[in-house]
């Protein structure tokens, strides 16, 4: 194990002629070797690099990192390749301590960057009862008639006394170092220039769960506002992004102070038709998978780029923004505001699409993902503005990108997630536009297989914009009625919870 971790870092600092690094990733996931606390950061480092995503291997790293955190042990091993990379005071915590803020943010959000699929989680079967622990269930005894009485009537009711075995389970890795560097970066963030603070403002993006209890995580996100208070808009162009995409869910004055004084005048200023390309490839400090979809992270050189490539990170970033800003807590998006948004996407989005025409759409990489359909269609949803025709070019560019994979039935260029169909298909029917009859048939044929696995509210969903948006043809289909029958027929009363809301 120790030679693999070093063998990693030389590939991941320097590079090998005879190894790159996916080859020796394999290596050491095949392996299934068990790597030290040293060993660990090691490939901390290296996965932080190499922009490597991978949860469950992740995780078993971070669980010996955070076992050794906490640990009493204060030994090192001083001719540890480790110890050179990173300043230390002689102790593994503070090892850990004096980490960049990048390793920090993947430490906190352990590789938890998914995107929903929208599946119906499978339940685990009750087990039935133990006849042989039945005996330690104790009952009320039958007692005369007064202790009855007394018993029911007393002033302190007696509850019945049952023998419950606790559940004994571990708790999940990191779930501990998470609130204590949340802590170190809460007092990092007063003295924290723009680009530490849109690291530390991803944090918030992407995690999934809360990362500290009580007022600490409110302290924590008025704190990071208020800092974002303190700069100039100059400053806060360049990482415009990372800010919107940070603070989208804060509630706070701070947070609120924060959008109308600092982040909105940014992003309208960054979104001038002049300049939007330039300051779109300008943005740096990016989490490499924001919403979960693999992006470009740093400043875009375009003169060293395909022009496919370009293109596709432009678009990626303007939908990044209008995302943000549609969903933010505090954020009223006007008809002028949205226009700000929507036509750099609707502009880098024909762009591509006129590339792929010239360029042909056999190329696999001269694709949209569907991803990026979908959070586009989700934004234009929640945003409640019925915008035509950037529905028209959703529905546009889904046929071309995947409706000969469809009609064919190889299903290869993507997942197909029943929540970015759903999202998509509720999106084009919702607000109408050119091709919006094809695009929802082409999603029916392939969310129809797995639409018993889904989710209800995204069936719901789905089914509502078949109805709306479908052909008559397919309005009269048998496995379109035959779904409504089984989902809506069958089934007329849905739990409130399981139902969703708008834009889901």
């Amino acid at each position: 194990a120790p030679e693999l971790a070093r063998l990693a870092l030389r590939v991941a600092l320097d590079g090998e002629e005879s190894l790159t690094w996916s080859t020796v990733y394999e290596e050491i996931r095949t392996r299934k070797e068990d790597f030290d606390e040293l060993d660990s950061l090691l490939l901390l480092h290296c996965m932080v690099r190499m922009d490597c995503f991978d949860r469950t291997f992740f995780s078993k790293l971070v669980d010996r990192i955070e076992c050794r955190y906490f640990s009493m042990e204060l030994a090192l091993d001083l001719e540890h390749p480790a110890l050179e990379l990173f300043s230390h005071e002689g102790s593994y915590r503070s090892l850990v301590d004096n980490l960049p803020i990048d390793h920090k943010v993947k430490l906190i959000l352990v590789d938890d960057i998914q995107r929903e699929d929208g599946r119906t989680p499978r339940r685990k079967p009750k087990k039935e009862a133990d006849a042989k622990a039945a005996w330690q269930t104790m009952e009320p005894v039958d007692m005369e008639e007064k202790e009855k009485e007394r018993f029911y009537k007393g002033r302190i009711r007696v509850l019945d006394t049952r023998h419950v075995q606790a559940r004994v389970s571990r708790m999940r890795p990191g779930k501990k170092l998470r609130a204590a560097l949340a802590v170190q970066l809460m007092q990092a963030i007063p003295i924290a220039m723009p680009a530490a603070l849109a690291q530390i403002a991803q944090v918030t993006a992407l995690s999934k769960e809360r990362l500290l209890h009580g007022d600490l995580q409110r302290d924590f996100q008025e704190a990071l506002a208020r800092r974002l208070c303190s700069f100039e808009n100059s400053d806060v162009v360049p990482c415009v992004i990372a800010f919107a995409c940070g603070i989208a869910s804060y509630g706070g004055p701070a947070a609120f102070q924060a959008w109308r004084t600092k982040v909105v005048p940014s992003i309208v200023r960054a979104l001038r038709p002049e300049f939007v390309a330039q300051n779109l490839d300008a943005q740096h400090v990016l989490h490499p998978r924001l919403r979960g979809v693999p992006h470009r992270a740093a400043a875009l050189d375009a003169s060293a780029l395909p022009q496919e490539d370009v293109l596709r990170a432009r678009l990626d970033r303007a939908v990044a923004l209008f995302v943000a800003v549609t969903t933010a807590k505090q954020v009223n998006v006007d008809c002028e505001l949205f226009d700000a948004l929507a036509n750099p996407v609707k502009r880098f989005l024909e762009q591509f699409m006129e590339l792929q025409a010239v360029l042909g759409h056999a190329d696999p990489t001269i694709r949209l993902p569907l991803e990026l359909l979908a959070d586009i269609a989700s934004a234009l949803v929640t945003s409640g503005v019925r915008d035509m025709q950037l529905a028209g070019l959703l529905a546009r560019a889904f046929s071309e990108n995947f409706g000969e994979d469809i009609a064919s039935g190889s299903l290869a260029r993507s997942r197909y997630c029943a929540s970015d169909l759903a999202t998509l298909a509720h999106a084009i029917a919702y607000a109408g536009g050119e091709g919006a009859g094809d695009a929802v048939g082409a999603i029916w044929t392939v969310a129809e297989p797995k639409l018993r696995s889904t989710a209800p509210h995204l069936a719901l969903m789905l089914l509502d914009a078949v109805v709306r948006g479908g052909s008559e043809e397919l309005l009269t289909s048998p496995p379109l009625l035959t779904a409504v029958d089984e989902l809506l027929v069958q089934r007329l009363d849905f739990d409130p919870a399981m139902l969703g809301d708008l834009g889901h």
